[in-house]
């Protein structure tokens, strides 16, 4: 009986070691998946770090490992890239646009990638090899496919498009310069809301061109030069001028917070946390250093740029950067260096519930892509049907497209709303000429006219220069069933372009109550113009107005309840803005 009964006992001893190990496998096999995929992860961010600051070694070296690992058509598609533009091991980047373009309709993850995109590719990749009769080819190939922009560029510069690491000349600089000065002289839709001498700008930044010493120094010029027209859709892109922290701030009055760190460091510097000097500057200097390289039409768009992603705390011209901070009643310092950005999950396009007192919510935080958006807020505004009040939130959409927002309005007034007037800056017809003999310029400039008036033919250049002149605008007709209660929106300073384009049908309406902050204040099609493989400026060439004659491009959109924000407020995650939207509309 004691030898049964110690026998039962070992048996189930044995059991729980065996469950016990079960477990602890478990976990540890957890925890290393976990472990893994935060390396890959990090392979993902150090690719792209490295690619946009043009070290291209280093993110090649990266993106192997990754592929070691995780093989994805995606992301060889970009190794390809990596090695054309280092100029190394071209044959791996031809055998992979080979690759790609070979077997495209069966490749499940090759996300927003085009076939025309392969051939363009593949194309600048013979170019690299000085086989220009088959770069041509594969160019044409990509045209043949879909007509786009992108080759046809690089036919046009065929035997140019591949001199990734060229300094400029003296020259070319030169001409760069006077063709952007110029552009903007004719197009640029907003000089009578500047106080600003163009023609005096143009001899002033001569002699500085003539001095910049490389092209990074050129490119910084332009930019400055660009921002002073104070237009948030008129600036200078060149990849990986901007070299950013990824550390996020609040700006209150004179006083600057810290708020996260979106990269891989691991600060000392707490969320809350005040900031007194960048570099031994004060950070107020620090601030107007930046500040005169961002385009903005708004103060309150040019801060929430100098927040975020065009951080006053950046590696621009240095290799670390010293942020001397207050933490508890104590000075402190903390050196940082660079480092990639963590991936986030982006925000669903729409978000929507039922807060208290059965009020509705929609967060709309994009308006591209439209045929994405739009029925995922139809499916959102009818499941909210039977609420006493909407909330609509698009403090963070930075725009995509107007049609999204025109959509959003005609499910909400049941009155036909016109939307804003627009109008470009040809006035005449010898000026029409000037610019659209050419053919590249006639598509360039086409597409942003073709924005204000969808009917127009490419072949009708009178009929369209009528247009120009007429100010044409169309109606937005109401789309039953119509949800007609009570409407706030919440905006913000981040609520820019067409999500600003959204707000122009609804001004001067009692439609909707605006609650937050003044918006960005800035819309219009900007003109696309590529100077080279990495220059490029857009310009602001249509200027739009509410239907009721506001102009909200250089003001914003004002809140009806305007709402402040303290650094406790956002320490302790309170929503104050969107507490008052639910107070006003439990007392309506």
């Amino acid at each position: 009986m004691y030898n049964k009964s110690r026998s039962l006992m070992l048996f189930y001893f044995h059991i729980k070691v065996v469950i016990l190990i079960t477990i602890f496998c478990f976990f540890a096999l957890s925890l290393f998946g976990k472990e893994s995929d935060f390396n890959q992860q990090k392979l993902i961010d150090e690719f792209w770090f490295f690619s946009n600051q043009k070290n291209y070694d280093k993110a090649i070296s990266a993106m192997e490992k990754y592929l070691e690992k995780q093989p994805s058509s995606f992301y060889e598609y970009q190794l390809g890239k990596a090695y054309l533009f280092s100029g190394k091991e071209l044959d791996k980047a031809e055998q992979i646009f080979l690759n790609f373009i070979q077997n495209y309709e069966n490749l499940d993850d090759k996300q927003d990638l085009s076939l025309w995109g392969g051939y363009w590719r593949l194309g600048m990749v013979y170019e690299a090899m000085d086989n220009l009769d088959k770069a041509k080819e594969y160019y044409q190939k990509g045209l043949d496919v879909e007509k786009n922009d992108m080759c046809k560029y690089a036919l046009k510069n065929l035997g140019k498009n591949t001199d990734f690491n060229k300094q400029l000349t003296e020259d070319e600089k030169l001409c760069y310069f006077f063709k952007v000065w110029h552009y903007c002289n004719d197009f640029f839709a907003f000089f009578d809301q500047v106080d600003l001498d163009w023609e005096k700008v143009k001899m002033e930044y001569l002699p500085k061109v003539k001095a910049t010493k490389n092209n990074e120094e050129f490119y910084w010029l332009m930019t400055e030069m660009l921002a002073l027209l104070k237009d948030g859709h008129t600036k200078v892109n060149v990849q990986g001028l901007w070299r950013p922290s990824f550390i996020y701030t609040k700006i209150i009055d004179d006083n600057v917070y810290f708020i996260k760190d979106e990269s891989y460091r691991k600060n000392a510097i707490s969320y809350g946390d005040k900031i007194l000097k960048i570099n031994n500057i004060p950070v107020i200097d620090a601030i107007e250093k930046t500040k005169k390289y961002i385009s903005g039409s708004t103060e309150q768009w040019i801060t929430s740029r100098l927040e975020n992603n065009r951080s006053f705390i950046n590696f621009n011209n240095c290799d670390s950067v010293t942020i001397e901070y207050e933490h508890n009643g104590k000075i402190l310092t903390e050196t940082i260096y660079p480092s990639p950005e963590k991936s986030k999950e982006k925000p669903p396009y729409v978000e929507s519930k039922i807060l208290e007192n059965n009020i509705g919510y929609i967060a709309v935080n994009s308006m591209y892509p439209t045929e994405e958006i739009t029925p995922l807020f139809d499916s959102a505004l009818d499941s909210l049907f039977n609420t006493k009040a909407l909330i609509i939130d698009i403090r963070n959409n930075g725009g995509g497209s107007s049609g999204t927002g025109f959509h959003i309005i005609t499910r909400i007034s049941n009155k036909p709303l016109p939307v804003f007037k627009s109008k470009v800056r040809i006035y005449s017809v010898d000026m029409f000429d000037k610019w659209f003999s050419d053919e590249e310029m006639f598509d360039v400039f086409y597409s942003v006219y073709q924005g204000i008036f969808p009917d127009t033919t490419e072949t009708n250049k009178e009929g369209l220069l009528e247009k120009f002149k007429n100010c044409e605008y169309f109606v937005l007709q109401p789309r039953p069933p119509i949800y007609d209660k009570p409407i706030v929106v919440l905006i913000g300073p981040k609520t820019f372009s067409a999500a600003e384009d959204f707000l122009a049908p609804l001004h001067g309406t009692d439609r909707v109550t605006l609650i937050g902050k003044p918006t960005g204040g800035s819309t219009g099609q900007p003109l696309f113009i590529r100077l080279n493989n990495e220059f490029s400026v857009r310009i602001c060439a249509r200027r739009c107005w509410c239907a009721d004659g506001y102009e909200f491009v250089g003001k914003g959109f004002i809140p009806d309840i305007e709402v402040e924000e303290t650094i406790e407020d956002i320490i302790s995650g309170k929503d104050v803005t969107l507490e008052r939207a639910i107070l006003y509309l439990e007392n309506r």
